[in-house]
């Protein structure tokens, strides 16, 4: 389950501006375009993220009214400046989120697949492949399948990472409820090895691009990320090794403090989803400077 849904909207603008940033290596940039695909996919995500509950419906009316029609006005420049395809690809986005969230529109979660294992792949679609391939193309009209393709895969899945790590800290609250998440169907050891793989295959995905466009230090930027993700994999074998779907208890020589492995858990998803802000970063750099 995604904790503070309204925090993630980095996983609309990373995979923009590293879009926009791949397709005016070869094209001039087009501004209105940039900022049309930019305003789309924040405003889209902000819409179907806003926090739910009947306590905070008129607080949040007027920013669902403001996100709804800039994602509309947005998603009509698309149709008319980018074409259908673009304009199909951001209805798939909204269609992805929809399944995933549930309606804004309603006072209390839906949601179809958000609680289900199968929930996660939406996240490599939503987080990754989709806002990045719709910013390249409103610049280029065109589709790259590689390296665009292991880019959207790298942001993708470590998004994908960090959503099971909070997953697992979440466990014994999900099963309470019902969900039935990835997390909460894996043993400790599969949960473990499955982070381990998200990281590595992100890592790798990026890497192959890193290694194939820049021949000079600065293809190394991107890397710098996992130096610092494999201190969170140490972390999160720990924190699940010790404590894997068991609840919280009330313990005043632990509470939150970071020795506590359910906080450790959600602690790794946290700064993975920071991570993958700084990857993002660095790979626009990156591709701005080579």
């Amino acid at each position: 389950m995604l904790a503070g849904t309204g925090q993630l909207l980095e996983y609309s603008f990373v995979p923009c501006i590293v879009g926009i940033t791949m397709a005016i290596r070869d094209v001039p940039i087009h501004w209105g375009m940039a900022m049309a695909t930019l305003v789309h996919f924040v405003s889209t995500g902000a819409h179907f993220t806003a926090p739910r509950g009947a306590h905070r419906a008129q607080e949040n009316k007027i920013s669902q009214v403001v996100t709804l029609l800039s994602s509309l006005v947005s998603l009509c420049a698309m149709f008319l400046f980018g074409g259908k395809r673009l304009g199909f690809l951001c209805c798939a986005n909204a269609a992805c989120l929809h399944i995933y969230y549930g309606s804004p529109l309603m006072t209390t979660e839906f949601p179809i697949l958000r609680y289900s294992a199968a929930g996660d792949m939406l996240l490599l679609l939503t987080a990754g492949i989709i806002p990045m391939y719709g910013s390249y193309y409103a610049q280029e009209l065109t589709f790259a399948v590689n390296p665009l393709l292991s880019l959207s895969f790298s942001l993708g899945l470590l998004a994908m990472a960090s959503n099971h790590a909070l997953n697992v800290s979440n466990i014994s609250k999900d099963k309470d409820r019902g969900y039935m998440t990835l997390a909460s169907r894996l043993t400790p050891t599969q949960a473990i090895l499955l982070y381990k793989f998200l990281i590595f295959s992100s890592a790798v995905g990026a890497a192959s691009v890193c290694m194939q466009w820049f021949s000079s230090i600065i293809g190394l930027l991107p890397m710098v990320a996992w130096i610092f993700l494999w201190r969170l994999v140490l972390k999160f074998e720990v924190a699940v090794s010790r404590n894997y779907g068991k609840a919280r208890k009330p313990n005043p020589e632990v509470g939150k403090s970071s020795t506590d492995p359910i906080s450790t858990a959600m602690a790794v998803g946290t700064k993975t989803r920071h991570y993958y802000t700084l990857l993002g970063f660095f790979l626009a750099l990156a591709l701005g400077l080579a």
